[in-house]
């Protein structure tokens, strides 16, 4: 039987108010892409820098409803909580979301799955090789020696 070990992992936390966030769990995780889906342009432009009035005012018009069910996949608020908060701490609640999510993705498993597929390539590298030298091995050239030559 093999033992599966997993290292430590530190687990980054974030706090908002009284609102603690931390990185979706696998549970969650189809739900947190499904959410981050239609708004994934307005996110990667405010990554880029492209943060004014029309990409904020695009977010809260056309994906209002995904970013609150976002937040609350993230942190044990609820639709209520958020809709009753002023502005200013749901965009901070909004940004903690997303920053600590992109901490995780860019910083921890995006770096770990490059790891693993490097293995696995240099692995595959080595079996194709050993498999390759397999097949140059010379056969048995021998003549039959029932077989005359003229």
């Amino acid at each position: 039987m093999n033992t599966l070990t997993i290292p430590s992992i530190t687990i980054k936390t974030r706090t908002c108010g009284d609102i603690s966030l931390e990185p979706v769990r696998m549970g969650k995780l189809k739900q947190f892409s499904d959410a981050v889906e239609p708004m994934i342009g307005e996110i990667m432009a405010m990554v880029d820098g492209a943060v004014d009035q029309t990409v904020i005012t695009k977010l809260i018009r056309d994906h209002y409803d995904s970013a609150l069910h976002l937040v609350t996949l993230l942190c044990p608020a609820t639709k209520e909580q958020l809709d009753d908060m002023l502005l200013d701490e749901f965009v901070e609640v909004v940004g903690a979301a997303v920053e600590i999510n992109t901490d995780f993705f860019v910083q921890s498993l995006l770096p770990a799955v490059l790891s693993k597929v490097g293995k696995l390539k240099s692995m595959l590298a080595t079996m194709t090789g050993t498999m390759a030298s397999s097949a140059s091995l010379p056969t048995d050239t021998a003549t039959d020696a029932s077989v005359a030559t003229p």
